[in-house]
Order: C-alpha cells, then structure tokens, then sequence
C-alpha cells in the first residue's frame, strides 16, 4: 500500500512538472499583444493571442509574428550585424508593426525602415548607435522612447505622422529637424538633451509638454500664436516671455541674456485669399496683380503710408490701417500708388505711361521723317 501511495505521488509530481513547463514554453512562444493605443481610424486593430513567433528565413535573424493572418509585427532581433534593412513584407504579408524593444540595445549603427511600416512601438530602436535616420511615409505613429539615447545626427520624419511619443528623440544629437504639420501636441521630452539651436514650431500644434526641447540651446523660435508652452519646454525660460508677450506668433531670438520677438516685417505677412506673398519696399508696399483680394485685418497692424495696387481689388474695412481700404473703394478702385501724409491723408497718383526705348526711338524717326 504504501509502495503504491508512493508511485501515485511521483505520477502527480510528474505531471505537475510536465503542467508547468508547457505553461512556460507556451508562454515563450505565445505573445498577448495589445496594440489598441496605436489605432487609427483607418485601421482597427484589437487584442489577440498570436501563437508563434517565428524568423524571418535568410534574413539578419528577425523575429516576427502574425496578426490575423495579414499583417506582420516584427517582434525581435537576435542578430550581430550592426546594419539592418527590415523587409517591406513576409510571407507576401506586409511588415506594418515593428513591436516594443524590438531593436533594444542591439548595436545597430544603421537601420533601414521599410515603406510599409505604419507604427513604430515603444523603445523600439533606442540604445543603439545609430547616427541618421529617414522614417518612410507611411508612418504615422512612433512610441515613447523609440530613438532613446543614439547618436542621431539627421532625421528626417514621415509627412503623416500624427503623434510622437514622449521621450521618443531624447539624448541624442539632432542639429535641425522639421516637425511634421500633422502633429498637434508635442510630447513630455520628446527633442530633450540634443544639439538643436533653433526651432520652428508648425501652426498645428497647440500643446508643447514638459522638457519638450529642454537641454538644447535653441536661441531662435519661429512659433504661432496662442500655444499652451510648459514652463519647462525650452531653455532660457522662452515660455514666460512668449506668454508675457500676449503669445503672439513670431520669430523669437534669444541674445545678450533676453528674448525678443523680431518687428514683423510686411513682405513676411501672408494675404490669406492667396497662397503667395506680398512684395515690400523701405518706402511702401506693392500688391501684385496676381492678388484679387485681402483678408480682413492682414495689415491693419503695419503702418503703411505708400501702397501700389491694381484695380478691383477686394479690401475689407480693416485690412489696412489709415482707413485706406474707405479711400480706395471711394475712388472706385483704381489702379496706381496711393501717398498717405498727416495733412492731406490718402491721395491718388494716377500710373505713369512711360515709352520703352525702342518706342522713344521709333518716334524721334517718325519726327526726322516729317
């Protein structure tokens, strides 16, 4: 009895072990992934058991795994080559995913980013030593920490991305760099502790988070109006002076210890109904005869006493200051340069006809002739 009591227990013990090695190994093979925070509204993606994780024959031994059957996440790299191009598909699937720490702390010096990838997860490439980087079109998200701690000198960015995570450029050593324009917010520490000196921010993004650019000496911000800046996004306490300064857009240099905002010059003001620039001179401006009519209040802040105009131009009451827009429609719209003095006010020089050469020429002729 008791000899078989013994076998019982070492049968039991038996299948305890052989239980919990199958949990484990299934567990190494098997990979819960939630990738409900990269969804866009044009691509659903839900929570699912993946069941294997595979290679990627005759590649730099690059682990993969299926999602539904038709799309590709690539999950890991177990490789000693420093130079890596990730292939635009697997198994005619196209590589849409490159998952969290795919490429940690890998060595990588270079990494090629195939027109397919569409997500980019968290700390996917940081540690590494790489120096340029050109992220494809096709992306439209990065995740926190994703480029952490490289030697990034050059990056382009994707035209489409919609959001960077926090953290995602930091500790590297990026010179320039152009924020795409569908971007709304930058992230906590997103361009923190890099060689950037200056900046333009695009006039999508509203929110500018924490150490956003801190750890930079960026003397120079070109930025719109009204953006929500943390006191700590910028070197040289650039938030409190753009607030002190009503958040206007402009151009802000830091020098000799203090921010100033640039005077905003005409020919840098956009006329909002056309998509080119007015042309300005020391002694006026001269609107091209390409432009047919001014939003309200493009000018009303610039003082302008010499304005050259064609005729029928559309001039709201404040898009000029001096009420020039009443004096121009009052004598109906006329082509020519309107002189604008503090005594007699608006007044109108009609255009001069002026021979060319060759007509001046042809008419002394004329002249000899008779």
């Amino acid at each position: 009895m008791k000899r078989k009591k013994t076998v019982f227990c070492t049968i039991l013990l038996l299948i305890m072990i052989f239980s919990v090695e199958s949990q484990s190994s299934y567990s190494h093979y098997s990979h819960y992934i939630s990738i409900r925070h990269l969804l866009t509204d044009g691509y659903s993606i839900d929570d699912y058991w993946v069941s294997e994780r595979r290679s990627v024959p005759n590649s730099p031994k690059l682990g993969y795994t299926d999602i539904e059957n038709e799309i590709i996440y690539i999950s890991g790299y177990f490789g000693e080559s420093r130079v890596v191009n990730i292939p635009s598909e697997i198994n005619k699937k196209p590589v849409v995913v490159i998952w969290e720490h795919s490429f940690f702390e890998s060595q990588l010096e270079e990494i090629n980013i195939p027109d397919s990838t569409g997500f980019i997860g968290e700390s996917a490439f940081s540690n590494n030593f790489l120096t340029s980087l050109n992220i494809p079109d096709s992306v439209i998200n990065i995740g926190v920490w994703a480029f952490q701690s490289n030697l990034l000198e050059n990056v382009t960015l994707s035209d489409n991305i919609l959001s960077i995570g926090g953290g995602a450029f930091s500790y590297n050593n990026i010179k320039t760099i152009n924020i795409p324009d569908k971007i709304t917010e930058i992230n906590n520490a997103t361009f923190y502790n890099n060689n950037l000196t200056s900046i333009t921010i695009p006039n999508s993004i509203k929110i500018i988070n924490t150490k956003a650019f801190l750890g930079n000496i960026i003397k120079q911000i070109t930025i719109g109006d009204n953006v929500l800046i943390a006191g700590d996004a910028f070197e040289f306490e650039f938030a409190d002076f753009y607030i002190a300064n009503d958040s206007k857009a402009g151009t802000y240099i830091f020098n000799n210890g203090k921010w100033n905002i640039e005077k905003e010059e005409a020919s840098d003001i956009n006329v909002e109904t056309i998509e080119k620039k007015i042309i300005c001179y020391e002694d006026g401006i001269t609107i091209p005869d390409y432009v047919n009519s001014i939003h309200n209040k493009a000018l009303s802040n610039i003082i302008i006493k010499k304005i050259t105009i064609g005729a029928n131009v559309v001039i709201p009451k404040d898009a000029f200051a001096l009420d020039f827009s009443f004096y121009y429609n009052r004598t109906g719209m006329r082509a020519g340069t309107y002189l604008y003095t503090s005594h007699k006010g608006w007044q109108y020089n009609e255009p001069k006809y002026e021979l060319t050469p060759e007509q001046i020429e042809e008419v002394l002729q004329k002249l000899l002739e008779n």
